[in-house]
């Protein structure tokens, strides 16, 4: 007979031993991500409260009067509260703050005090040295405009349009005023409260812009128009590789310019005074500059280019232009005169080096996709 045969019994699993075990496992795991997110958020305040320390001293060491200060910290609460410095130091942050200040006063329909908040924060602006508008790159809003900049405007219901010239007479937060670039003009375009216009203008060394603008008030005389500040603007290139930048500082020799006009003794003339610029933009034809004075347009000009991988280049030139900017500074463009085709042909030859890649680029964005 054969041995009868033994069940073998296996070792009973404790169940709520594994269960315990998980639910620790889980507590802990729960408590290493609590005790993260309390550090974080301490790292956050602690960042913040330094943060806001830098404020106050900026504050300080910027004098600004105390309602201002209350502006400023308003501001930074409602608008950045979690980039408090970055929005007082940078001005692309500063924008979107004032922006979005002044478009919760507009909505609350009280003009008056939209008008108070923009020349408010215009200085503030001015104080905290975020009024500086770069030269040859694009704008973004109207507040970005300086005074002096003409601008082309027609009532929005006039088919065709009869265009005005207007220049920039100041600019806060809230508006920008433009006048009649000729006060004794006998005709004025008819305009009031709630209108609307065209606007188009050409900015040095930037582009054409296009837009429309709202008309909130009527001073004068002389008569001024106060437009709503506009955020929307429509670019369109002017010019397509006609100069390029060439940012260069630069001591501008001042020349007695000939009674004729004639430019044939240009090289041979001495410089009489000098002043300091700093070169913007560069073309075969002439170049821009911002300067901190205006001139006026009866001198010549002598500066030398500095051009990579070539001995500095000695040009004279004739002011086409002299508009101010923001920063109490001022545009200088200006022509070649009496130049040589030798030196004209090193400017254009680094001129055209310098346009190629965004030749190239451009081309590659017109040309159809694969």
């Amino acid at each position: 007979m054969s041995d009868p045969v033994v069940p073998i019994e296996l070792p009973q699993t404790d169940h709520s031993t594994l269960i315990w075990v998980g639910i620790g496992f889980g507590a802990l795991l729960l408590f290493a991500v609590l005790v993260e997110i309390i550090r974080r958020r301490a790292n956050r305040r602690f960042r913040r409260e330094a943060e806001w320390r830098v404020v106050e001293e900026i504050l300080e060491e910027k004098a600004l009067p105390e309602d201002a200060r209350n502006a400023v910290r308003s501001l930074i609460k409602h608008h950045a509260p979690n980039e408090p410095v970055r929005a007082i130091t940078t001005r692309q942050h500063f924008d979107r703050c004032v922006g979005e200040e002044m478009k919760a006063l507009l909505a609350q329909g009280d003009l008056k005090r939209y008008g108070e908040a923009g020349i408010r924060l215009r200085e503030i602006r001015k104080d905290l040295g975020l009024n500086y508008t770069p030269v040859g790159q694009r704008i973004y809003s109207t507040r970005e405009l300086s005074s002096g900049q003409a601008i082309w405007i027609s009532p929005v219901e006039e088919d065709p349009p009869r265009w005005f010239r207007t220049g920039v007479s100041s600019v806060d937060e809230g508006h920008f005023h433009v006048g009649l670039r000729n006060p004794k003009a006998k005709q004025l375009p008819s305009l009031n409260p709630g209108d609307e216009v065209r606007c188009r203008m050409w900015r040095q060394d930037d582009a054409r812009y296009v837009f429309t603008a709202s008309l909130d008030y009527v001073k004068g005389p002389p008569v001024t128009w106060a437009f709503r500040q506009v955020t929307e603007l429509n670019r369109i290139q002017s010019r397509s590789y006609w100069r390029v930048p060439h940012d260069q500082d630069v001591v501008i020799g001042i020349l007695n310019a000939p009674a004729d006009g004639r430019a044939t003794d240009v090289h041979f003339r001495r410089v009489v005074t000098k002043i300091r610029g700093r070169i913007t933009n560069l073309s075969a034809g002439g170049f821009a500059a911002v300067i901190q004075q205006t001139l006026p347009r009866q001198v010549l000009l002598r500066v030398s280019l500095e051009i990579p991988e070539q001995e500095p280049v000695v040009v004279e030139a004739r002011i086409v232009t002299v508009e101010p900017i923001s920063g109490e500074r001022h545009l200088l463009r200006a022509e070649y005169v009496g130049i040589e085709d030798e030196t004209r042909e090193v400017i254009a030859h680094y001129v055209m080096h310098r346009q190629q890649p965004e030749s190239d680029a451009q081309q590659a964005r017109k040309s159809p996709q694969e």
